[in-house]
């Protein structure tokens, strides 16, 4: 089954979780040396009829196509739950499937605004999710929204911050990382908790500039990339900075409100690596996968990590000589796509198959999400912000258009 604290969250804000343009990065970069500050764009788009319902056929397959122009919702988010049911975020709305993505409902709240900045949102089943938006002018408030009927209705609360990573693990308990600012290689950010499903939330940590550091809590220098709690007391924030052997893996124990650095072992054949984190995925409270992308002076690889105690050890498993989206709908299902390949994974990473799928995503893909080894969905956006989304139903090497 696909993890219950999986945090969901615009892809543009990956390195920045402030606020960013719309349009994700289609391929993980490494730990930047000397990073600029972040400028804050947002460009509303024009919301589509819903529902949508136009459904292209597939390409033959072995065929290399490109992507077809934009007729579509404009997708920036994708979580499908099963074959059939999902939830997204575009650039406009909030919207469900029951059909496997191939014809969408709009769900927003009544009163979402597509004139605040970009939003992000955790979907944690087919009745719950949660989604924020930022106060264009005032940075650090928000309006957060919870619904429990599948997007029927909606409660809203005004909250002290904006978008956010945010973990749940259940309908109650969760928590938000959000940012306070971005400089030349450093990135301020707040710890939220709520124990009542949103209602209410109180500051956990916060980590911003002339306060002084802790030894060994979250540093204000680098990337904060996820946040993900697995329990009421064990939670991991990661991310990357640009300093060779360096683990930017925090954990805490007492609920978020300290962090103390882990580090993780480089796999046997890496010497010398710059690590960028990716936020845990647990199957169970005890087995989970940590996503690491490792880049030494000549390659770059991605690899997963593995646990059976809860993060207490983490064991690095085979390299993939490529920098690519991943999906782990399952502990032993894993996909790695850089948009010309995809890798699958049915052993817990001792040995991955290539896939030659019937697309070339070639730097575009913004999404990949499979719910099993056959099932999976792909979001792409290209270099003039042009979006679509594809379904597979034979682990990946045939994809069909859904949209636009």
């Amino acid at each position: 089954m696909k993890s219950p604290t999986k945090p969901i969250f615009l892809a543009a804000v990956l390195l920045v979780l402030l606020t960013a343009a719309c349009k994700p990065t289609p391929t993980p970069l490494p730990p930047t040396r000397t990073p600029e500050p972040v400028q804050v764009t947002y460009t509303p788009v024009p919301p589509s009829p819903m529902p949508v319902t136009d459904t292209p056929a597939a390409p033959p397959k072995g065929t290399p196509t490109e992507p077809p122009p934009f007729t579509g919702l404009a997708f920036v988010y994708l979580d499908m739950l099963t074959e059939s049911t999902g939830w997204a975020l575009t650039t406009t709305s909030v919207v469900r499937t029951t059909d496997g993505g191939e014809t969408w409902t709009d769900v927003s709240p009544d009163d979402w605004s597509p004139d605040m900045l970009p939003s992000s949102a955790f979907f944690r089943n087919e009745l719950h999710a949660w989604v924020i938006q930022t106060d264009p002018v005032d940075f650090e408030r928000g309006t957060f929204y919870h619904t429990s009927d599948s997007g029927v209705s909606w409660l809203k609360y005004d909250v002290p911050f904006g978008a956010g990573m945010m973990s749940f693990y259940d309908n109650r308990n969760g928590w938000i990382m959000v940012g306070l600012g971005a400089g030349a290689g450093s990135q301020a950010i707040a710890i939220f908790v709520t124990h009542d499903g949103g209602v209410s939330w109180s500051e956990t940590y916060r980590r911003d500039t002339g306060e002084p550091e802790p030894e060994g809590e979250i540093p204000l220098v680098g990337s904060k990339q996820g946040i993900t709690f697995r329990d009421s007391s064990h939670g991991y924030v990661t991310g990357s900075i640009p300093m060779d052997n360096f683990s930017y893996l925090y954990s805490s124990n007492d609920g978020g409100f300290h962090f103390q650095q882990q580090n993780i072992p480089l796999p046997d054949a890496i010497d010398t690596a710059m690590l960028s984190l990716e936020a845990p995925i647990f199957f169970t409270g005890q087995e989970g996968i940590l996503p690491v992308y490792l880049y030494t002076p000549d390659a770059a690889y991605t690899v997963f990590y593995t646990t059976s105690d809860g993060g207490t050890h983490w064991t690095p498993t085979a390299l993939l000589p490529v920098l690519g989206r991943f999906s782990a709908p399952e502990l032993d299902n894993w996909f790695v796509w850089d948009g010309n390949t995809l890798y699958h994974s049915t052993d817990i990473g001792e040995t991955w198959d290539e896939v030659n799928p019937n697309i070339n995503l070639d730097s575009m893909i913004s999404t990949l999400d499979f719910v099993d080894g056959q099932n999976g969905w792909v979001t792409w956006v290209d270099a003039d912000g042009v979006t679509g989304l594809s379904f597979t139903a034979d682990g990946g090497a045939t994809w069909t258009a859904l949209q636009p």
